[in-house]
């Protein structure tokens, strides 16, 4: 019954749903597959404005991101990771299956589909940077399309949800695909070791899974040995597969015209072949790449990346080795062998007659031992890929993660035994479902990827001022007045802070100072004039950049019910002992003393929203350590903006000058309703009724005995010593 049941469902996915009439008295045959994917692919081609084309050269120097997490995956290594399963048999065996079944056009159909593959590939990628979490056991990171679906149901729903169903469902439809998998590598692993060795199956079989389970039951050694392996194998095929084409670099030509010929059917019109030259090249090129089935984001989610289309890019190039590269390799040695001498032939005998033809036996063993190493990285890969799905499932622990390593080796053994057709229809129904679960979710979901997108291309376009020799800030004839009213906040504002100094802002309330700082902050957007940092406005530089030459302190700052240490790197990782630093400042800032007589000092967790046992910090200690949090960020501009209203005014005082000390050599901005806070700036510039009206050090404004500062400060000191 279940076989029964496992064979309807294969036929839904993979049978033909519907014929297509076409000329000649042929049929167009097409699979539910075929109807979600390529609809999507060229949607996602047209959303992202041919992004594969336009793109390119951002996708390969996505490649050189660098990692500062030594557990995170660097992009590279998530590239190795999602190559090494989308470069399996499929590249061997089923572009073969794809010309012997549709001819040399086919190889056209699928380069078409890998273009509009890498769209897709692009989108799910994105996605699952986007909604990545920490990996608590491996280290790093995860994610894919069971996480990025949980998130949708719960932004829909608007309530956090512990299991999602659809999500449930792709874990689980990922799991048996990849199971699936396992039998079917080693089969023709073993396979091909005995056509071209004689090695008994059972030998080939017991080192294939001992050499498996050395790597796979090791904790971090997979992607080690992919970075290794992977890269190699791509080479080799491809210099021999140029070697080749160099041998018989007088029938090229030919081979690009049958190629082009045959797209469209214009040799097999009069026996209505074009279904076949079509259906071929494009299930191919879609089951090849794996764009859309959801496997490949996996592999993304695990990259450390500072922008979320980074990860997207690289497994859009992904899409592109695959199909464009090492599937035409594979089909270029076939369709440069003479015809005469492959006619008749189909799958692994095509190939190894076209390689004994170029190379002689050298070529036979050659791919046999390709086909061992495509194999075996695809085996390694889909482990990786099961990770997340098996922690989405059972959580985060050894038991489910080494109980499934050890189902898939036990697949792997009995593959190299004995094919169960049963289970390679298994694994087919597995990547169907995946596909069909992945897809629903795309569409809505792929819009957050498309914005991502954007931004990332405005980033491309803006400019990044030369910080290397300090920051100077210019204020030009700057206004801003809230939309739909008359009333200006500021007006005419002309000041420039130097680089280096230490700048003091005063008034009284409702002056201008705060709406100044939040203008410096982009918070708001000027209404007249520009603010300039070393001379590039500040607008024309991409917004993410431009924050990290900002540390702000807000008398409104917020604390997370995080750790104390997460609440002060953020996620940042700017040092190589976080801790000793994080010490170190707080010792300057004189919270030390607090924080290590906490039971787990800077582990201790803040609030008690999701620890019971979490402190609540007092004013005076949560400023404190907001302050540390900006020390640590160690920007180019430091601003405090009243942080320290809550202390008394001594205390205000030490902490502002404690602060003033450390940041040295920054350019630094102050505002405090206390002007003793102040005193110790270089220059001090005072607002009333949203202009400057005073602009000098303290002593030179207190020579003026008529003007608004002196008298300010005299009457706060006058009431300070009452």
């Amino acid at each position: 019954m279940i076989v029964t049941l496992i064979e309807k469902v294969y036929s839904f996915l993979w049978g033909n749903l519907v014929r297509i009439p076409l000329p000649g008295g042929s049929s167009l045959g097409i699979s539910l597959l075929i109807i979600l994917l390529i609809p999507i692919g060229i949607y996602f081609t047209i959303r992202t404005r041919f992004l594969p084309i336009r793109l390119f050269p951002d996708m390969v120097s996505a490649l050189v991101e660098k990692k500062k997490d030594k557990n995170s995956l660097s992009s590279f290594q998530t590239l190795v990771v999602s190559t090494a399963t989308r470069v399996g048999m499929g590249n061997l065996v089923g572009v073969v299956a794809a010309i012997s079944a549709g001819g040399a056009g086919a190889v056209f159909w699928m380069w078409i589909t890998a273009l509009i593959g890498s769209s897709t590939a692009f989108i799910e990628a994105t996605l699952a940077q986007l909604y990545k979490e920490k990996d608590p056991l491996y280290g790093g990171y995860r994610g894919g399309p069971a996480y990025y679906i949980h998130a949708y149901i719960e932004e829909k729903q608007h309530k956090k949800r512990k299991k999602v169903v659809l999500s449930v469902l792709f874990a689980i439809s990922g799991l048996i695909c990849w199971c699936g998998i396992s039998q079917v590598i080693s089969n023709s692993v073993v396979s091909s070791f005995k056509n071209a060795f004689s090695i008994p199956p059972i030998y080939t079989t017991v080192v294939l899974v001992v050499v498996a389970a050395v790597i796979v039951l090791r904790k971090n050694a997979t992607v080690k040995v992919l970075d290794m392996v992977v890269p190699v194998m791509a080479v080799c095929y491809f210099a021999i597969t140029i070697l080749i084409i160099v041998m018989n670099i007088g029938s090229l030509p030919g081979v690009f015209a049958r190629i082009f010929q045959e797209a469209f059917g214009l040799r097999q019109a009069a026996a209505g072949g074009f279904g076949a030259v079509l259906m071929n090249g494009i299930k191919r090129g879609l089951f090849s790449n794996e764009a859309g089935s959801g496997s490949a984001p996996c592999a993304a989610a695990a990259a450390e990346c500072d922008q979320p289309v980074k990860a997207g890019l690289v497994q859009a190039l992904g899409v592109f080795v695959d199909t464009i590269v090492i599937c035409s390799c594979t089909a270029m040695i076939m369709l440069l062998a003479p015809e005469e001498k492959v006619a008749g032939l189909s799958g692994m005998d095509l190939l190894q007659t076209a390689m004994e033809h170029h190379l002689g036996r050298f070529g036979v063993i050659f791919i046999a031992a390709t086909l061992f190493l495509f194999s075996f990285s695809t085996f390694l890969g889909i482990l990786f890929y099961a990770r997340s799905n098996v922690a989405y499932l059972f959580g985060d622990n050894w038991a489910s993660q080494t109980a499934y390593k050890v189902l898939a080796l036990i697949m792997l053994f009995i593959g190299g035994l004995a094919a169960y057709t049963f289970v390679w229809d298994l694994g087919d129904v597995g990547i169907g479902l995946m596909t069909v679960f992945n897809i629903i979710i795309l569409y809505p979901q792929g819009e957050k990827a498309l914005r991502e997108l954007k931004k990332y291309e405005e980033s491309k376009n803006a400019v990044v001022p030369n910080i290397n020799n300090g920051v100077s800030i210019e204020f030009k004839n700057v206004s801003f007045k809230y939309p739909n009213t008359d009333v200006y906040i500021l007006k005419n504002i002309n000041t420039i802070i130097h680089s280096g100094e230490h700048l003091s802002i005063v008034g009284k309330n409702g002056a201008g100072k705060t709406t100044f700082i939040k203008l410096l902050c982009r918070l708001y957007e000027v209404t007249e004039g520009e603010i300039l940092v070393n001379g590039v406005n500040i607008n024309d530089i991409e917004y993410s950049k431009y924050l990290d030459l900002l540390s702000v302190v807000f008398q409104d700052y917020k604390l997370m019910a995080f750790s104390i240490k997460d609440n002060i790197d953020m996620g940042q990782n700017k040092y190589p002992d976080v801790e000793n630093k994080i010490n170190e400042l707080c010792e300057i800032v004189e919270i030390d003393s607090w924080i290590n007589s906490l039971k787990d000092k800077q582990n201790t967790n803040l609030y008690k929203m999701f620890d019971e046992s979490g402190i609540e910090p007092s004013g005076g200690q949560a400023q404190k350590l907001a302050i540390v949090r900006a020390l640590y960020k160690d920007s180019p501009i430091v601003v405090l903006d009243e942080p320290t209203a809550a202390l008394d005014p001594i205390a205000e005082f030490e902490v502002y000058n404690n602060f003033d000390k450390l940041v040295g050599g920054k350019t630094a901005v102050y505002i405090s309703h206390r002007l003793s806070s102040c005193r110790f700036c270089d220059r001090i510039i005072v607002f009333d009724g949203g202009t400057i009206i005073e602009d000098g050090s303290h002593d030179k404004l207190m020579e003026n005995q008529k003007g608004f500062y002196y008298n300010m400060y005299n009457t706060q000191a006058k009431h300070y010593q009452n």
